[in-house]
């Protein structure tokens, strides 16, 4: 696997939140979370949420009660996740989110081996080396904890621009493997046997796997601005395609669930 120069996430965070808001950028966390949710333990659990970005899934897992801390490198997406935690959480769950600026590597020492659930969405795919970065994240998790790990799918990216008609980005991704997204920051398109590998490598054995935003991928709607019964059915409808193992790598993005050995 090539790599890639280091990439700057300066004034993406506004992106993000943006993206947030889309239908696509919903699908994403609420497919996501509702796989999660039927997988996590009993509140309370200590989990680390690495590249944590604006805060989503941190937000969701303090209403239920579990201990996250994030670690985010930029201070830009920690202030947006601050709003939301301020907007969105009340005075008892707020405690229960820990906010790192940095990476892995800035994690204290003796935190190694001591998270009972590790979340590494969005994040290695971004990465110069992604393989070493999902092995530094794992150091952290206990024997016997659940993995999350949820990047970029190289099959629905594929078909994604042969439907687009666009040829010379198709030829980038065969070719490459890496491509500028559409803030500029190159992103790899992973096969599901290559997470699956990665997660071997780094000491984690692979319990199920799905796809992530099949049918939807092209829509941009704002969720606001659609119906909320019609929203509920895509959501419905999306997370049955991505766990039908017959199209589940069509996915635009795959999520991996795995256990630490």
């Amino acid at each position: 696997m090539a790599t890639v120069p280091e990439s700057t996430f300066d004034g993406a965070a506004a992106i993000f939140a943006e993206h947030a808001k889309t239908l696509r950028g919903y699908i994403r966390y609420q497919v996501e979370q509702r796989t999660l949710h039927s997988l996590l333990g009993p509140a309370p659990l200590r989990i680390l949420d690495v590249g944590g970005g604006s805060g989503i899934d941190a937000a969701w897992l303090a209403s239920l009660g579990y201990y996250v801390t994030i670690i985010e490198p930029s201070s830009e997406q920690q202030e947006y996740a601050q709003r939301r935690f301020n907007f969105f959480l009340n005075d008892e769950q707020r405690p229960r989110i820990r906010t790192v600026l940095g990476t892995v590597d800035d994690t204290d020492e003796h935190e190694l081996a001591s998270y009972d659930v590790v979340l590494i969405h969005g994040v290695a795919m971004l990465q110069p080396n992604p393989q070493q970065f999902i092995s530094g994240a794992l150091r952290y998790a206990k024997s016997g904890a659940l993995i999350s790990l949820l990047e970029k799918g190289y099959y629905g990216t594929e078909a994604r621009l042969i439907r687009q008609v666009k040829p010379k980005k198709l030829q980038e991704l065969h070719l490459k493997r890496w491509m500028n997204s559409s803030i500029g920051i190159p992103v790899y398109s992973f096969k599901p046997e290559e997470l699956e590998a990665m997660l071997l490598t780094a000491g984690a054995l692979v319990e199920q796997w799905y796809g992530v935003r099949i049918a939807t991928e092209d829509v941009d709607q704002r969720v606001a601005d659609l119906d909320p019964k019609e929203v509920a059915s895509i959501v419905d409808a999306e997370f049955e395609q991505g766990h039908d193992p017959a199209i589940r790598a069509l996915g635009q993005m795959l999520h991996f669930i795995a256990r630490k050995k």
